[in-house]
């Protein structure tokens, strides 16, 4: 941001959104992770401003709302949960469920970190329909870990990350399709 407005550029907002498996690789400490990052971003940036297509009327909106949180399913080992009346006592019944709208382009704020299994099959089924697909993770509150149902009895670090229960995935996924106006089939609530 620091580049981008002292190189002229009256206001720049960053968003940082892509965690875990969808975040992007480079390699050093957090700090110079964060000065690549940046710096790439910037001179992408640079590049495109002569280019760009200015607008001065857009489309703009946003809704905000506290969705009903599925029982929390703390697993302790495989065929073991810490009992439901305690778990539900670590974390809130609901949590905050964040949408913008501005033209073609969509943000899904969610309080879950979000698999890119999930993601990558949304982001397809919006462009489709041309609209630009953005997801950022923790928006408010945090449930933990969302992933396909399918892999919800597995070894994986994620999977034992997954409080939600084997359909967190499944929900979340369908209020995006709700929340961006994508058609689909609900599935069972978590």
């Amino acid at each position: 941001m620091r580049s981008l407005e002292n190189g002229g550029l009256q206001f720049a907002a960053f968003g940082a959104g892509a965690m875990g498996s969808q975040s992007p690789f480079c390699h050093g400490d957090d700090g110079e992770r964060a000065e690549v990052i940046g710096s790439n971003l910037a001179r992408l940036i640079r590049a495109a401003l002569p280019t760009a297509t200015w607008r001065r009327d857009l489309s703009l909106a946003t809704a905000r709302c506290e969705i009903p949180l599925p029982p929390l399913q703390v697993r302790l080992g495989r065929h073991v949960r810490l009992a439901g009346w305690i778990a539900n006592t670590l974390h809130p019944p609901a949590a905050p469920f964040h949408l913008v709208r501005l033209d073609e382009h969509r943000l899904a704020g969610l309080p879950v970190e979000f698999s890119a299994m999930l993601s990558a099959p949304l982001r397809t089924a919006a462009a489709q329909r041309g609209i630009h697909l953005c997801i950022t993770p923790f928006n408010g509150a945090y449930a933990g870990y969302v992933l396909p149902s399918a892999n919800y009895n597995t070894s994986a670090y994620e999977a034992g990350m997954t409080f939600l229960g084997p359909w967190g995935g499944e929900y979340f996924v369908d209020l995006i399709h709700a929340g961006i106006g994508l058609e689909r089939s609900t599935v069972p609530p978590p």
